[in-house]
């Protein structure tokens, strides 16, 4: 399902689940919180590229604590191998 609703980051997480959708709303599904938390890492990175004056709110829970994580470890490595291949993998 490429839909130009989803960028290029969202494209890169959609699964057979969400390809496969019948419904109204586009959707992306996965499997588990870190992988929610990669997804939402990236889509953020990828936003603040676009807008780097924009602010952020986070809301508490597991999503956070995953998207914190991912964001800061994608930052801090930016340029090691395995994170230059995780942006390749994702478009960003």
């Amino acid at each position: 399902m490429k839909n130009k609703n989803f960028t290029p980051v969202e494209q890169s997480f959609l699964n057979d689940l969400s390809k496969n959708s019948k419904t109204n709303i586009p959707y992306i599904a996965v499997d588990n919180f870190p992988n929610l938390g990669m997804l939402t890492a990236l889509r953020f990175l990828e936003w603040a590229a676009e807008n780097p004056n924009g602010v952020i709110s986070l809301p508490t829970g597991k999503t956070p604590e995953y998207f914190i994580y991912w964001t800061k470890h994608i930052l801090e490595n930016w340029e090691k191998e395995n994170i230059i291949e995780l942006r390749k993998k994702h478009h960003l």
